[in-house]
């Protein structure tokens, strides 16, 4: 299985937008129930949030990418917020890659 970290904020545009405070909290909550569950094939891992920027991430243990997305899609109010997501790679894993393509140059 992969892991894909998913970070979300408060759009700018939305600063002040008590509907949008609420999505951000209720993801919060609902992941933190999660947190550390197998939801099908999908493990919340760990759960993060940040003051200032009102910032969250969520570690995602996932088959695919497309497995990840559904289950935010599903558990979350995802349109409400801003999304971005990376899946993590091993560290050795990552240089072999990157090694690979500089030697093809």
């Amino acid at each position: 299985m992969a892991r894909y970290q998913f970070r979300f904020s408060i759009p700018d545009s939305q600063q002040g937008n008590h509907t949008v405070y609420n999505a951000y909290v209720t993801t919060l909550k609902r992941l933190g129930e999660l947190k550390g569950s197998k939801q099908g094939t999908v493990r919340v891992e760990e759960v993060q949030a940040t003051s200032g920027s009102v910032a969250g991430a969520i570690m995602i243990d996932a088959p695919s990418c497309e497995e990840a997305m559904r289950f935010v899609c599903r558990e979350t109010p995802i349109i409400d917020l801003e999304w971005y997501v990376e899946e993590f790679v091993e560290p050795t894993r990552m240089a072999e890659i990157l090694d690979t393509a500089l030697k093809r140059k």
